[in-house]
């Protein structure tokens, strides 16, 4: 079977393609920027370099210049040109899935369609795996139809900061690309609940399969032998204001002041992948987000190493499992509340290894991509 991953969002496809690539039956292939400075390594590597100014001025003027490419969904339209070669290759595979409806990361609206119609004319079956910012998802943010996310922080003073993701729903480029390749795939598969919720009741053509990420069998659940306790926060900068970061700190930074020599706080940024694994290493509370239902990959990352995780655990996801609540902490996007749970934490260290343990059992059962796998070539194969 031949297959071809398009696109990258924190190794969720590189993952796959890792676990293929042990068998024979396959020939994969994946595609994609190297998701910005995690720097993972695709067999084909298609990205676009940014401009770099020191005059502020001009700084400002490109930014602009690039929000309005952006809107019009021109972003790349010349540079794509120099990968003529490498795109000519993407045919005769039996299956194409790709990451998002912009599945080239940094290319335009109107680039990603045209490539579109080459994979889905020259290529048997298409599936997109939708995770990232795309149409549905941002409707139903705005819509209430996902209860809660970082749209709700949107206003007139900070409006800028969210009309790149706006533009999946108003910029008629993307608009336009996000319903037709959604419409012309032959599955939609949802990797986060939050993107679930947003496809659900539309499409006959959606499954629902956990994100996925490899298991250390190796791994042992935390065991606490005194104080400080380590607190690892991961602050992913360009996506803070999505994610909650500040609304996190702002709790840490409270909850050191009153356990002074009870907690040790770490922060880091935007480290390639490898290096991000060996600095939370010893931590055992982990930071990821608090505007999200569910957990992304780096929250699972940090369950699979049985870290205590905030992360998004709504009530909603205990129609797939009923231990979901009990493997990690539901980070709601209230300083207060973000405290309220650290403290308990601080107080009571038993409940540290409570939750570490079942952390690390919850994604080796759920989010196992030994296990997963499977499911995605069901998808594929139907």
């Amino acid at each position: 079977m031949k297959i071809l991953l398009i696109g990258e969002y924190s190794g969720v496809h590189t993952t796959i393609a890792k676990k293929l690539k042990e068998s024979e039956e396959y020939d994969i292939n994946i595609i994609h920027d190297g998701d910005g400075y995690k720097n993972f390594k695709p067999d084909i590597l298609i990205k676009t370099e940014g401009k770099v100014f020191n005059n502020r001025f001009l700084r400002k003027f490109y930014a602009l210049y690039k929000l309005l490419l952006n809107f019009l969904g021109l972003n790349g339209v010349f540079k794509i040109l120099k990968y003529r070669k490498e795109l000519r290759k993407l045919k005769n595979y039996d299956v194409v899935q790709l990451i998002n409806p912009i599945f080239l990361s940094g290319f335009g609206a109107w680039v990603n369609l045209i490539i579109f119609f080459y994979l889905r004319k020259n290529n048997k079956k298409i599936v997109l795996l939708a995770v990232g910012d795309d149409t549905a998802w941002v409707k139903a943010c705005l819509y209430k139809k996902i209860e809660y996310s970082f749209f709700d922080r949107m206003n007139v003073k900070n409006i800028f900061k969210f009309l790149p993701t706006l533009f999946h729903l108003y910029s008629p480029a993307y608009y336009f690309l996000n319903k037709y390749v959604v419409r012309n795939s032959d599955a939609i598969v949802a990797g986060v609940y939050d993107y679930y919720l947003a496809y659900y009741g539309e499409y006959d053509n959606l499954v629902y399969i956990p994100l996925s990420i490899e298991i250390n069998s190796d791994i042992v659940p935390f065991k606490f032998n005194g104080y400080p306790i380590k607190i690892f926060h991961g602050w992913q900068l360009g996506r803070d204001f999505k994610k909650g970061n500040d609304i996190f700190d702002r709790a840490i930074l409270k909850l050191k002041d009153n356990f002074l020599d009870k907690i040790d706080y770490q922060i880091v940024s935007n480290v390639s992948y490898d290096e991000y694994i060996k600095l939370f290493n010893d931590s055992i509370i982990f930071i990821d987000q608090c505007y999200s239902m569910d957990k992304g990959i780096n929250a699972l990352l940090g369950m699979a190493h049985a870290k205590v995780v905030f992360s998004g655990n709504d009530d909603a996801l205990e129609k797939y499992d009923s231990n979901v609540k009990k493997s990690l902490i539901n980070a709601l996007p209230d300083e207060n509340e973000i405290y309220a749970e650290l403290e308990k934490l601080i107080k009571n260290p038993k409940l540290l290894e409570y939750y570490s343990e079942n952390a690390y059992d919850y994604v080796n059962k759920n989010h196992n991509i030994s296990h997963n796998i499977v499911k995605f070539i069901e998808v594929w194969r139907a």
